[in-house]
């Protein structure tokens, strides 16, 4: 078994919204507890952390920017390989349920909505590789 303490970084986004466009970067950690068997795992995880949402040409604003948090709770499957110990390689799948979804309001300076909305889905995918040290 296993307790690990991880950071991840998902570079930003852009996407049309509307008249204009929305980008987003997420930046989160998490806490993974896991059962291993060999190389492989069993995980489960919970993860949050900042999403930094930008709008431009969204009318009526020009610019406009927002943070909100993502909070969400998984399943984890992964393969390890040590190739130079303590050193290891790690490939993983994770089916992500988001418990707190973000959703993007176009607003005018009143905070009345006045422009399309976008929201997180409720579930996610994420695929990722990483090393890490064994101690």
């Amino acid at each position: 078994a296993s307790v690990e303490v991880e950071a991840r970084w998902l570079p930003s986004t852009s996407s049309t919204l509307g008249t204009g466009t929305v980008s987003t970067t997420l930046v989160t950690g998490a806490v993974v507890g896991c059962a291993l068997f060999g190389p492989w795992g069993a995980c489960g995880l919970i993860q949050a952390g900042p999403q930094k949402s930008q709008g431009k040409s969204l009318a009526p604003l020009q610019t406009a920017s927002s943070t909100t948090w993502v909070v969400a709770l998984g399943a984890r499957g992964q393969f390890d390989w040590v190739f130079a110990h303590p050193v290891g390689l790690r490939l993983h799948l994770d089916g992500l349920v988001n418990l707190v979804r973000p959703r993007l309001v176009v607003t005018d300076q009143g905070g009345n909505p006045v422009g399309p909305t976008a929201s997180a889905s409720g579930f996610a995918l994420a695929v990722g590789a990483g090393v890490f040290v064994v101690f």
